[in-house]
């Protein structure tokens, strides 16, 4: 069985002055104790953990003694690529949430309507945007996270710029988060880099702001030495099949630690105000559309009936879990490409007086060719998701310690 590392980050909470003591030790018995239960998808996820790239990270949050307390534990910390596929949207929004607030000046708001003419190749997303019912930055925002829509990432692409995007994250010190391209396979290289092209208008047409087009200038790379940046055994290439791992170099990347500790910082209201200037009214729409089901979308161009609540959240077990409980919450963001599965989430559970953040990726392919279209999502990956996310809540609500923070 592959090592654990367990991190204790006690954060003393005062009134003027907080304190914080970081412990490491390496075990695993905790999360062996809650995972091994016989379940036949999860025994052979642990048994063959680098086979299918598998990463966890549970932290609990508690209260001793008056104390806020975060309790860390990771399995398989940085040890395999991690494919970010749409989770790479949750960095973009919030900065393009910080782009927003800034045109607040000009007249630019939520509800402001939006045009857009592509300047790169990317007609599908002029085509998502003329077509939708409600073209605004809130429906966008919305379908984007609740839906994972990657036009609406394409557009975010075209508002916010590369350059911009890859810049900030560095200042943030997040060194493992780049974004390299947007969602299509219809843009060459070069077609790819360019960006803007979206117009804001006020009730009566006229225009607000334009976002003009630009190109990415900046060359930003990714430390091979720091990074894993491969993954499987063989991989389709121009319907040819090479031996040996793929190269994900010249992909999005996001370090899946990293992601996890920005997931986490953005529920801090102290960090997301010192790391993001993003006016109040813009922050409640961004938490609300993290934990808001597909039925809550209106005016959408999507088919919402019969799209369950547990709808690209994964770690959602409707055995165990209600849903339908305005005091339960799962607050998160899905990834899924390439054989690929991520979710980071944070579930609150007022009435049980439980809350904890959970994060998980994983290759769901038996195969262990990339590229091949032999995917198991559906057979194996989500479902053991949902039993993993099933087995946190059960022992959450078994040892509560719960420490009532200041919930989104």
């Amino acid at each position: 069985m592959k090592r654990m590392s367990i991190i204790f980050l006690l954060i003393f909470v005062l009134k003027f002055h907080s304190f914080s003591q970081l412990v490491i030790s390496n075990t695993d018995t905790f999360l062996l104790r809650i995972l091994n239960t016989g379940d036949t998808a999860i025994n052979e996820l642990l048994s063959n953990q680098s086979k299918y790239q598998f990463q966890l990270i549970y932290t609990r949050v508690s209260n001793k003694n008056n104390k806020i307390i975060f309790e860390e534990h990771s399995l398989n910390e940085n040890k395999f690529y991690f494919n970010p596929a749409s989770v790479v949207k949750l960095p973009l929004l919030l900065l393009a949430l910080e782009k927003l607030t800034s045109l607040k000046d000009k007249g630019v708001d939520l509800d402001t309507k939006i045009g857009i003419h592509t300047c790169s190749c990317d007609f599908d997303t002029d085509r998502y945007v003329s077509k939708s019912k409600c073209p605004t930055f809130r429906q966008f925002l919305r379908e984007l996270i609740i839906m994972s829509d990657n036009d609406a990432y394409n557009l975010l692409v075209d508002f916010v710029g590369y350059d911009y995007f890859n810049k900030r994250c560095r200042e943030l010190g997040y060194d493992g988060i780049l974004m390299r391209k947007r969602f299509t396979s219809k843009c060459t290289v070069d077609q790819n880099k360019w960006f803007g092209g979206l117009r804001f208008y006020d009730s009566l047409s006229n225009l607000l702001y334009e976002q003009k087009c630009d190109t990415s200038k900046q060359v930003y790379t990714i430390d091979t030495t720091k990074f894993v940046l491969y993954a499987g055994a063989a991989y389709l290439e121009n319907g040819q099949l090479i031996k040996g791992p793929k190269d994900f170099y010249n992909n999005n990347y996001l370090n899946f630690y990293q992601m996890n500790q920005f997931f986490k910082d953005l529920f801090s209201p102290e960090k997301i105000d010192r790391n993001f200037k993003i006016d109040s009214i813009l922050k409640v729409a961004f938490f609300d559309a993290l934990k808001d089901y597909p039925a809550s979308l209106m005016n959408s161009s999507y088919e919402l009936i019969d799209v369950p609540d547990w709808y690209y959240k994964f770690f959602i077990d409707s055995t165990v879990m209600d849903t339908r409980n305005p005091e339960f919450k799962i607050y998160n963001k899905v990834g899924m490409a390439g054989g690929f599965i991520s979710d980071f989430s944070h579930v609150v559970d007022e009435s049980n007086g439980i809350e904890y953040y959970l994060s998980a990726t994983m290759l769901a392919k038996k195969d262990d060719i990339i590229n091949n279209g032999n995917y198991n999502y559906h057979d194996f990956g989500i479902p053991a998701f949902r039993k993993i996310g099933a087995l946190f809540y059960k022992y959450e609500l078994d040892n509560k310690e719960y420490y009532k923070l200041d919930h989104h």
